[in-house]
């Protein structure tokens, strides 16, 4: 699993952001009306069975981790589970953050799979979301 560094949202002129890229990123859109705002971990392991990216709101992923750490503390995580609590939690779906995911199934040697808000493509069933993700789908296309 990986993941970009990069926290998008609307440009605001006022800031400047310290990127290890060539030349300024306050434009990297090219007038979408969106800017690199800074940079934060997007990909987390909730518990030592458990690890997910996240693209969208850093508000929404922040509080889905914690409260997915907190439940990891008293249940075991399974990928049904996860994926019903980010279906169902609020400030998810209020930010609209999207989520990939793994967790080491306690039946069998499996690994469940989640996501919640990323697309499907076809490159051996990867999962994408976001910015990057969007690029991925439009270069597959063109191949």
């Amino acid at each position: 699993m990986f993941g970009d560094l990069l926290v998008t949202g609307p440009t605001s002129s006022a800031k400047t952001v310290a990127v290890p890229a060539v030349g300024e990123v306050h434009d990297f859109f090219e007038g979408s009306g969106w800017s690199i705002l800074g940079l934060q971990q997007k990909v987390t392991l909730i518990s030592d069975r458990c690890m997910l990216a996240w693209s969208g709101s850093w508000l929404g992923a922040k509080v889905a981790v914690a409260e997915l750490r907190e439940i990891a503390t008293k249940t075991r995580l399974t990928a049904d589970g996860v994926r019903a609590f980010l279906s169902t939690n609020s400030d998810v779906s209020r930010h609209g953050t999207s989520f990939v995911g793994w967790v080491h199934e306690e039946s069998g040697n499996r690994f469940g799979q989640f996501r919640h808000d990323a697309e499907v493509i076809n490159a051996g069933g990867a999962w994408t979301n976001g910015p990057s993700g969007n690029r991925l789908r439009r270069h597959q296309g063109a191949c």
